[in-house]
């Protein structure tokens, strides 16, 4: 999308990023993601409707940190009501603290929707 340069002021447009750089994916507070699941088995999932599945998998963002220094990205599982951190929720993987873009990756992020069926659909 570009943006017409005369209608704002040069203070606001150093702001923006790029013109070329591509939007890839965001994390904001309570979105719903699918962790540690397979691209593969993931497609499978969502076209055979299998929300048993996927449900083992579905993690929401709890809350995302940035200390100055790194950034935080903490997922908490769908079905979860207390906020323990403790080593059996971890063991349990109830919940995820990341910490870096590569221990994000090796969980295979996949960001979903829930309608208001309550259906499970992958986000564009």
């Amino acid at each position: 999308m570009e943006v017409d340069e005369e209608k704002y002021p040069d203070s606001f447009l150093e702001k923006l990023p790029d013109s070329k750089w591509t939007f890839i994916e965001s994390y904001q507070q309570n979105e719903m993601y699918v962790l540690g699941v397979s691209k593969e088995a993931f497609e499978e999932a969502i076209t055979n409707n299998d929300y048993k599945f996927l449900s083992n998998y579905l993690y929401r963002v709890q809350k995302i940190f940035y200390n100055g220094k790194q950034l935080e990205i903490y997922f908490r599982s769908h079905l979860e009501t207390k906020l323990d951190n403790d080593d059996n929720a971890e063991k349990g993987k109830r919940f995820y603290q990341v910490q870096s873009l590569a221990a994000l990756e090796v969980l295979l992020p996949k960001k979903v929707l829930i309608n208001c069926l309550g259906e499970i659909v992958k986000h564009n």
